[in-house]
């Protein structure tokens, strides 16, 4: 596999980030024995996977990110962060017959952080309240499968999420 990254500062207080990953991870022997129903009996049988995608290692995956960070007066600024991940086809399986075609999640933060306080001889310096978004556009996608010898589970990622976060640093 392979991994590129870009990283762009246009202008002053602004960048922008670009990783594309690249791998093509697939069996070059895999003898197992698996549960077959034949007739309504099951029995297990040799299969091997040679050539098939190694379970959750998608082939391609991106990244894409913007960050705008404006500085105010008083040492407070305004950040504004949008990410972009998109992930290739994810075979969960040996047999490469379950699997989640390629997905991406927007998600987004804007925060303010308020600059060093005089105020408090042993004070904070620095506060930052966020409210953030993941999968803003309430993407429906499969996280995870497993299969047991009846039948397979699948966990769905998480729809859209959103929040407020605060942040003290404080000093000594």
């Amino acid at each position: 596999g392979m991994e590129i990254s870009f990283i762009a500062k246009p202008f002053y207080n602004f960048t922008v980030t670009a990783d594309y990953g690249f791998t093509d991870a697939k069996f070059v022997k895999n003898l197992t024995q698996v549960v077959v129903n034949e007739g309504g009996k099951r029995t297990l049988a040799d299969r091997d996977f040679k050539d098939k995608r190694v379970p959750f290692a998608p082939k391609h995956t991106l990244h894409l990110a913007t960050c705008y960070k404006a500085d105010l007066s008083g040492g407070h600024a305004l950040t504004f962060y949008v990410d972009y991940t998109g992930m290739g086809r994810i075979y969960f399986t040996e047999a490469n017959d379950v699997y989640q075609n390629l997905y991406g999640l927007l998600d987004g933060r804007i925060s303010y952080s308020f600059g060093k306080s005089s105020s408090m001889k042993r004070g904070y310096t620095n506060m930052e309240v966020a409210l953030w978004c993941r999968n803003i556009l309430n993407k429906d996608y499969a996280l995870f499968y497993f299969d047991t010898t009846s039948s397979g589970f699948m966990q769905k990622g998480r729809g859209i999420q959103a929040g407020i976060d605060l942040r003290i640093k404080f000093n000594r």
